[in-house]
């Protein structure tokens, strides 16, 4: 099936924290426990999502990879 790109709302706040939360555990000496589940979750739904342009990629209805976008840079990749 194709990848599909499609703009992220709020309602993608969790997939998108559980991406970046992965993400992060492969960094060696990173501190995963730093942030919990659901405060990933807010900082993404308030803002993250509320501050960028974030564009998603999607895989049979699967958020699989995304990229936020401030003006000028890119935040989260």
């Amino acid at each position: 099936m194709a990848i599909v790109y499609q703009r992220l709302s709020a309602d993608h706040a969790s997939a998108a924290a559980a991406i970046h939360r992965r993400a992060q555990a492969t960094i060696p000496g990173y501190p995963v426990d730093l942030h919990s589940a659901d405060e990933f979750r807010a900082f993404y739904r308030e803002t993250v999502l509320a501050e960028c342009t974030v564009w998603g990629a999607f895989e049979n209805g699967l958020l699989q990879g995304h990229i936020a976008i401030r003006t000028g840079w890119i935040d989260h990749l």
